[in-house]
């Protein structure tokens, strides 16, 4: 009774030879076949039985039990004849043209018995046992009939799941081949001689002409000599004096100094005009005051 009770469970409980799998037993394994070289594994397992850690094999005959009820492990779809069941299909049928053939009939006897069903009802209620039973046979059949597609429907999903799998990995291949031919074009297009008179000349572009500073001297000067100044003059002749003296204070560029660590981040921005850029903090300053 309590073996009945165990099996119909639910969850059944794991097998007993799980009970060998001790941590001792284990070690004792590895380090036999660690110790042991190839001509002597043999007499080292042979003196040390460690066959019972090893993984049962897959069962190839018999019966197994689930859930209660024994299962055989080679399990053939039966014919409905072994189970005292009309067919009302031929045994034997060729491709998968037949099969279609003969679900279309059984769904329309399928449904030309449930519109019988409800005459029958419609008339005489009391004869509908047999409306039913002719209902329970076609539903009966087709549930057989598809049972027995089953094994098709298996590979054919394998194998669209394959070629699933091939054409994602296809698809990546070929954006990687994008990707690394965008890279060696970039690559090749660039060489390190280009790169340094690249930077170089942009280095040259942040440096302020002396004639440039010559030419404001010039015009400083004729502005000081002018009775109608302001403070607005005033005031750009403060400014231009404060940066003349910052720019002669800082020491002069080589180029052993035209590093990359030296160079500033914004002299990679192509529109960065210098003498824009100047122009344009001699303009805030007289603003600002």
């Amino acid at each position: 009774m309590s073996n009945e009770q165990t099996v119909s469970e639910l969850y059944p409980p794991p097998p007993s030879f799980y009970l060998n799998y001790t941590d001792e037993n284990i070690k004792l394994r590895d380090d036999a076949k660690k110790a042991a070289s190839a001509a002597t594994l043999a007499a080292s397992i042979q003196q040390q039985d460690f066959s019972f850690l090893e993984p049962p094999k897959p069962l190839t005959t018999g019966t197994f039990r689930v859930f209660g009820m024994e299962k055989p492990i080679n399990e053939e779809i039966q014919l409905l004849k072994n189970y005292q069941i009309p067919q009302l299909y031929p045994d034997e049928m060729e491709g998968t043209t037949d099969y279609i053939k003969i679900l279309k009939k059984l769904n329309h006897s399928l449904l030309f018995n449930y519109v019988e069903l409800l005459k029958t009802l419609s008339h005489t209620p009391e004869d509908y046992a047999k409306n039913v039973d002719n209902i329970r046979l076609i539903l009966i059949n087709m549930h057989h009939l598809l049972n027995s597609c089953r094994t098709h429907q298996a590979r054919d999903t394998i194998k669209l799941m394959l070629e699933q799998q091939i054409n994602r990995r296809m698809n990546s291949i070929t954006e990687i081949n994008k990707c690394k031919e965008k890279v060696d074009s970039i690559c090749n297009s660039i060489t390190k001689d280009t790169l340094v008179e690249t930077l170089n000349n942009s280095i040259k572009e942040l440096e302020i002409d002396e004639s440039m500073l010559q030419q404001m001297s010039k015009d400083i000067s004729e502005i000081n000599t002018d009775e109608t100044s302001n403070d607005e003059y005033i005031n750009f002749i403060k400014c231009y004096g404060n940066i003349k003296e910052s720019i002669k204070a800082s020491p002069s560029k080589t180029k052993q100094e035209s590093s990359i660590s030296n160079i500033p981040k914004r002299i990679i921005n192509e529109s960065f005009d210098p003498e824009t850029t100047f122009l344009s903090e001699i303009e805030n300053m007289l603003l600002t005051g």
